[in-house]
Parts: C-alpha cells; sequence; structure tokens
C-alpha cells in the first residue's frame, strides 16, 4: 500500500468509527479501533522508512492526518459525554433502589 491510500484508509475507518460511536455499537467500534491501530502503525513504519518527497504529498498528508485527529478528538468527547451519562443513569438507578427498599413493608 502508498502511503497516501495507507491514511485515506485510515481516515474511512476513522469516519465508521465515529459513526459507531453515535451508534453505540462498541462491539463494531472494539474491531474497528483494532483494525486502525494496526493501519496507524504500518502508516508510522511507512514514514519512518520512505519519507514524504513532494510538498504536496506532505501538505495533503498533514490534512488527512489533522482530519483524523480533530475526529478522534469528538470521538473521546462524544464517548465522555456518554460515559457520564451513563453513569448519572446507574446513580439514579442505584438511588431508586435504595429508596424503594427503605420504604419496603416490614414483615
Amino acid at each position: 500500500m502508498t502511503l497516501m491510500s495507507l491514511a485515506e484508509k485510515l481516515s474511512d475507518l476513522t469516519r465508521q468509527a465515529l459513526s459507531y460511536t453515535d451508534a453505540r455499537d462498541w462491539a463494531a467500534l472494539e474491531l474497528l479501533q483494532n483494525e486502525r491501530e494496526k493501519l496507524l502503525l504500518q502508516l508510522r513504519d511507512h514514514i519512518s522508512e520512505r519519507p514524504v518527497q513532494s510538498e504536496k504529498e506532505s501538505l495533503r498528508l498533514a490534512e488527512i492526518l489533522k482530519q483524523i485527529k480533530d475526529a478522534d478528538q469528538g470521538m473521546s468527547q462524544r464517548i465522555e459525554r456518554l460515559k457520564s451519562e451513563l453513569l448519572d443513569e446507574n446513580h439514579d438507578l442505584k438511588k431508586g433502589q435504595r429508596m424503594q427498599k427503605a420504604y419496603k413493608p416490614l414483615g
């Protein structure tokens, strides 16, 4: 695979990961994250072995990597927000269970 095809594939997978995050499809997201990690390592190795030669390719690569970084940050923010919502729901549920137990008739 060429450097640009690796970067574009990683960008495509990142967009898919973002949609899995929005859909709360955690199993699919985990599999995709593993694939993204492998591609990222391949991209790193490719760059270290064969540095970017043209300015045009360098600018395009920088643009793709910035889009990936921005998407990753957005995904992280969404996941943190969802985590907070789930923790709040869990807290409310436990509170309700404690109240139910406290007001349960004796005997």
